[in-house]
């Protein structure tokens, strides 16, 4: 009886010993060991893109830029919309096995500023609006163009609704259709059909385009973005120079979020890259690479590593291949919810780099910064692409 309780004893004490045992951290990086071990899984982006809007009717609308006054550049046409799409590069890391890759959303949308400065619902109003303002001046500056050259037409003029004859139009034309021409405007009017039935198909053309416009602005839609080329790059210690297409996989729907997470076309992380940190499947303290929790907050003076493509190709451009960069820096505001500010030095095109701190952890995801000389820039906090990556993917944009 004493021999079992012994063991019992024994037994108890080995729990007990287990349940207080406190768990091994993984050891603190130095910054060449980082930059060694992460810089593999960094890749340059580039893409060409555009934005599509698709209302109830099933109409669809397509622009390529953005401005104060809305999408100057709004079509129905979407080969045009191709044409004008914007090249531009970023930065990006592999988040998964599959060719899964972390990267901002500003990036993989052509956006000239990042998400929040942009209300995608609104500007598309805005600029149908101004879209319909140019169609009623064409219509208007054309019918006074019929009447001044074709006075024996008035009847086609003055059915014509009074909306679209704009009386100063009128006065233009008359001073501008009888005085000299040259150049581009002498070419441009003998290129245009001057007669009748020329100025009614152009007005007939307009006054169509105006009655979609009017349509598609008492509706609803949703705006996506597509992608002519978005394509990534590895850095040249992997011995892959090869170029892999890629796909829009997922992106955040609060504006203040400016993330985005893409995939190779081939599904598969290529062989180069090494060994990851799955975070699909691994996202916790056991692993380098992991990201914060929702209640981390980064003090200030944390120590922290920048990996990234500084400048695009441009700087990364070597005789052995495209090499990404290490800046290094530290923690300059407490974080808050959202965002993290911090001094390390940057240059447009490490947009959606990973920021580390010391224990290898990815703490921020690089989006904006400073003109000024001071370093002072912003990532958003990891937590973010936590959740991103737990959620159901959405490709439509906030």
């Amino acid at each position: 009886m004493k021999s079992y309780c012994r063991v019992l004893a024994l037994l108890l004490l080995c729990v007990s010993c287990k349940e207080k045992k406190v768990k091994t951290e993984l050891p603190v990086l130095s910054s060449s060991d980082l930059f060694e071990k992460f810089r593999k899984q960094v890749v340059l982006i580039k893409n060409k893109s555009y934005f599509k809007a698709t209302f109830d009717n099933g109409t669809a609308m397509y622009f390529t830029y953005i401005h104060d006054g809305g999408y100057s550049d709004i079509t129905s046409d979407e080969e045009e919309a191709k044409n004008n799409a914007e090249a531009c590069s970023g930065t990006g890391f592999f988040i998964g096995t599959q060719g899964q890759i972390a990267t901002n959303f500003h990036v993989v949308s052509g956006l000239h500023q990042t998400p929040d400065k942009v209300n995608f619902q609104q500007r598309v109003m805005e600029a149908l609006h101004v879209s319909r303002d140019g169609l009623v001046g064409d219509i208007s500056w054309t019918a006074h163009r019929l009447k001044y050259n074709h006075p024996e037409d008035s009847a086609y003029v003055q059915a014509l609704p009074q909306g679209f004859m704009n009386p100063k139009d009128e006065k233009l034309v008359a001073a501008t259709e009888g005085g000299p021409q040259d150049g581009e405007e002498a070419e441009a009017e003998t290129a245009t059909d001057t007669t009748v039935t020329g100025f009614h198909d152009r007005i007939d053309s307009l006054l169509e385009a105006n009655k979609l416009v009017e349509e598609l602005a008492t509706q609803a839609f949703q705006v996506e973005i597509v992608t002519t080329e978005l394509s990534v790059q590895l850095d040249a210690s992997t011995k892959d120079a090869t170029v892999y297409p890629c796909h829009i996989l997922s992106l955040s729907q609060q504006r203040k979020i400016d993330l985005a997470i893409i995939q190779m076309d081939s599904g598969k992380t290529p062989a180069g890259v090494g060994a990851i940190t799955d975070l699909m499947k691994d996202n916790d303290a056991d692993h380098y690479g992991s990201t914060l929790k929702d209640n981390d907050v980064l003090k200030v003076t944390t120590p922290l590593y920048l990996i990234g493509f500084n400048y695009g190709e441009e700087i990364a451009n070597t005789s052995d291949g495209i090499k990404v960069q290490l800046s290094k820096g530290e923690v300059t505001q407490e974080s808050d919810q959202f965002r993290v500010l911090y001094s390390v030095p940057m240059l447009p095109g490490s947009s959606g780099s990973p920021v580390f701190n010391k224990k290898g952890q990815i703490v921020a995801i690089n989006y904006c910064g400073f003109t000024s000389k001071d370093n002072f820039n912003y990532g958003i906090l990891s937590n973010h692409l936590r959740y991103m990556i737990e959620h159901e993917a959405v490709t439509t944009l906030p």
